[in-house]
């Protein structure tokens, strides 16, 4: 019983192969590929309005592009502290805690 279910699957992958080879073993184009994704326009969001990175000078788009990378540091870093806190809490009560066991000599 076992072996038909497996016959059946097997058979079943190997008509879908069959059926798709052509598709399977394309090899994809990198340089059409990265002409798409360089001739894609970014749209630049701030202060509520929007922007082509197209239609700005370089100089400009620098600055965008560094306000970016200092936003997501702070991010991370304001998620790096939020989550020492969370640990110094915890090891604050588990100190506690511990403490709680030992006599006070005051």
């Amino acid at each position: 019983m076992i072996k038909n279910i497996f016959k059946k699957f097997k058979n079943s992958l190997s008509t879908k192969k069959s059926d798709h080879k052509q598709t399977l073993f394309v090899k994809p184009n990198f340089r059409n590929e990265l002409e798409l994704l360089k001739n894609k326009s970014k749209v630049i969001r701030f202060d509520g309005n929007n922007y082509d990175s197209n239609f700005i000078d370089k100089e400009t788009l620098n600055i965008y592009n560094l306000l970016e990378k200092s936003n997501s540091k702070i991010n991370f870093f304001e998620d790096l502290l939020a989550n020492l806190k969370i640990d110094r809490n915890k090891k604050i009560l588990k100190l506690k805690h511990k403490l709680q066991e030992e006599k006070s000599i005051s």
